[in-house]
């Protein structure tokens, strides 16, 4: 098979198994054997055109979840400008300036205020809405969509949950059923763990996706802080950027407000091409956005 017709497979096999479908029946649309469909998996997997995710719907944990930018005008810790207390997540990006990205997971009277003239905060929001991004293998466009989840959450699914948000963001683990229960056994006892995670959060409360990265070998980890007048010109700017090549693979786009448009995205994208000052697009009215290529700091 030609390395086109394999990524084509792959784009696929993600977007099908991201709809829903069963593998076999992946295979079947694709008239494959089921064990052909595995080897392409564990394949694109290997190479890093597949990736392992979990999509969790963050506005459906019980309390707030809040996302806290903030800028350093000196290389001091931000724990001597921000009173809050030690959040669940922690991004850092040091040039041109410090930059943190501060992640609170159900948060309940959290004080974010800032009392340091040489700390900022440049953006502070509630999560009101976590989408997901597909790409049609038919016509290469865009889809921005929420998938659809059931389920009431009890609090041994919300420490679940909160402890998968923190592990697969970025998706840096490929874990089974039984790698999951020994990382969750120092949170929770193994039998209770697995009763939680198979009967009320997987593929009930929250979800497995594949996300196809395009260029793994030349794409890192990075946030894009995005604001627009509306969401249909920030999903335009965002469907730009992908075509430019800008961003690489989509995992998650967190919706903080809606007017203004306010969203987080979590993804991939080419340095190379954002430092290029050839690659560029067609201006947006009424919109920004800032690329960050962070690192989690915490935990």
């Amino acid at each position: 098979m030609s390395t086109t017709n394999f990524l084509e497979k792959i784009k696929w096999i993600a977007y099908l198994y991201n709809k829903g479908y069963k593998k076999k029946e992946i295979a079947y649309k694709l008239g494959i054997a089921p064990s052909t469909l595995s080897t392409y998996i564990g394949k694109a997997l290997g190479h890093g055109l597949l990736e392992e995710y979990m999509y969790i719907p963050l506005e459906n944990l019980h309390d707030s979840s809040v996302f806290c930018h903030i800028k350093l005008e000196q290389r001091i810790s931000p724990d001597q400008c921000i009173n809050a207390s030690k959040p669940d997540i922690v991004y850092y990006q040091s040039i041109p300036s410090p930059y943190y990205l501060y992640i609170y997971l159900s948060r309940r009277d959290t004080d974010l205020s800032v009392d340091k003239p040489y700390c900022k905060i440049v953006s502070e929001g509630v999560v009101e809405e976590t989408r997901v991004l597909d790409i049609s293998p038919a016509d290469n466009t865009l889809e921005i969509w929420k998938p659809k989840l059931s389920g009431s959450l009890d609090e041994v699914d919300e420490v679940i949950m909160r402890t998968l948000f923190v592990l697969y963001n970025p998706p840096e683990y490929r874990l089974d059923l039984y790698s999951l229960s020994e990382y969750f056994s120092r949170y929770l006892p193994r039998n209770t763990f697995t009763y939680h995670y198979t009967r009320h959060v997987a593929g009930k409360s929250m979800s497995k996706r594949y996300v196809f990265v395009r260029k793994p070998w030349s794409s890192e980890y990075c946030l894009l802080y995005l604001v627009s007048s509306d969401l249909a010109r920030l999903w335009s700017m965002i469907e730009l950027l992908y075509n430019i090549g800008i961003l690489q693979a989509v995992y998650t786009l967190f919706i903080l407000s809606r007017d203004p448009a306010i969203v987080w995205v979590n993804a991939r994208c080419s340095r190379d091409n954002v430092n290029d000052p050839n690659i560029v697009h067609q201006p947006v009215n009424d919109s920004f956005y800032e690329i960050y290529f962070m690192e989690k700091l915490i935990p």
